[in-house]
């Protein structure tokens, strides 16, 4: 990324806050940018398609996470107007998308919500996918759904053989679905590494052990398909083994989550086993109350 285009990305995120904080408008020339938001809108996409085409699966999550923050600006209620010729949705769609693939799944949710009834297959596909909702019949997501009903890769496969096929389709006739598609490519590719099915295969390669859990799991709405870094270190450190442990995270971390998998795990294993689960819930309603 050159520096100019980094340069025009920070004073972005200068400029939204100006937006919000109502500062006058003559005293937001200092941004070199806004005259110039053609040129930094296509940079911009040049770098998204640049490295979604990329063959190194590997990305550099800081670079991607400011593209995303210079796409979204765009497409931003209060800020949006300011800018013409520009289709907000698909934009916001493809700032979403980048959010999500460095590592910030729940502002890639927020954003995508914005924007919702994408009328292309592959928008819809990509815009459930971001807001972890899978009721769309459209092709590619009941591929998706099948394997997370299954657990089988083989059906990841074969998804990612439609997109790439999509992919050469509309090479040389819709900008909009090649880029789409190459967005679609790099989340499923994604997924393949960070899912549910994986990292509980990796404790007990047992998919019918797991089956009814991770079933119960993506029937959530939200959708669960994937643990929290922390919920993985967790699994990792032996959560579900016959050890007594004790575990401190921080609030909103997924505690919660975890302890219902260690039950699962228990009663599955040992279904003649009782369960006391005990939490402050008075203590905390107390707690919040008086805030």
């Amino acid at each position: 990324m050159n520096k100019t285009l980094w340069r025009w990305i920070a004073q972005s995120e200068s400029w939204q806050t100006s937006v919000d904080l109502h500062i006058p408008t003559e005293e937001q020339s200092t941004y070199h940018f806004l005259p110039r938001y053609d040129d930094f809108y296509l940079s911009l996409m040049r770098n998204c398609i640049n490295i979604l085409d990329s063959t190194n699966l590997s990305i550099n999550n800081e670079e991607v996470l400011l593209i995303a923050k210079g796409l979204e600006i765009f497409s931003l209620k209060g800020k949006q107007n300011n800018f013409q010729h520009i289709d907000r949705r698909n934009n916001m769609l493809f700032a979403a998308g980048l959010y999500y693939l460095a590592g910030y799944s729940s502002s890639s949710i927020i954003l995508s919500s914005l924007y919702k009834d994408y009328d292309i297959p592959i928008d819809e596909f990509i815009s459930n996918f971001l807001q972890k909702s899978f009721k769309s019949q459209n092709e590619f997501s009941q591929y998706l759904w099948h394997y997370l009903e299954t657990g089988n890769n083989e059906i990841l496969e074969i998804l990612l053989k439609k997109i790439d096929e999509l992919n050469e389709e509309s090479y040389n006739t819709n900008i909009d679905i090649y880029i789409s598609s190459l967005l679609a490519k790099r989340i499923i590719n994604n997924l393949k590494n960070d899912n549910i099915w994986i990292d509980l295969l990796n404790i007990m390669d047992d998919k019918e052990f797991w089956k009814p859990y991770v079933l119960r799991c993506i029937k959530n709405e939200p959708a669960i398909i994937n643990f929290f870094p922390s919920q993985r270190e967790a699994l990792k450190c032996g959560i579900l083994s016959e050890k007594t442990m004790s575990l401190q995270m921080p609030t909103s971390a997924g505690k919660t989550y975890l302890s219902e998998i260690v039950i699962y795990n228990q009663i599955k294993i040992l279904p003649e086993s009782k369960v006391l689960y005990l939490t402050p819930y008075r203590a905390l309603a107390s707690e919040l109350k008086k805030r």
